[in-house]
């Protein structure tokens, strides 16, 4: 059987219990690929600063907890943006 591949597009909180149980059920039913993508989100000044670097290192920060907390429940590697 071939390999799915899942993207998942993950605002705040990317480790909610909602999105593990989904991934979770996703992964039980049968061979899958995950790859996490998260918005990058300016806040306050950084929008008018520089709009193409505001929000990186913050969601850089979201995505380093996510990947192996849903890496665990997906029981497989789940890949997404690093550093």
């Amino acid at each position: 059987m071939p390999t799915t591949r899942v993207l998942v597009l993950a605002n705040r909180p990317a480790t909610n219990a909602a999105l593990r149980d989904a991934v979770r059920t996703r992964a039980l039913r049968a061979s899958v690929y995950f790859h996490l993508v998260m918005p990058t989100t300016p806040h306050r000044l950084d929008r008018a600063v520089d709009r193409e670097v505001a929000g990186r290192q913050a969601t850089r920060e979201r995505v380093a907890p996510a990947l192996p907390a849903l890496s665990q429940v997906a029981a497989t590697d789940i890949t997404g943006p690093r550093g």
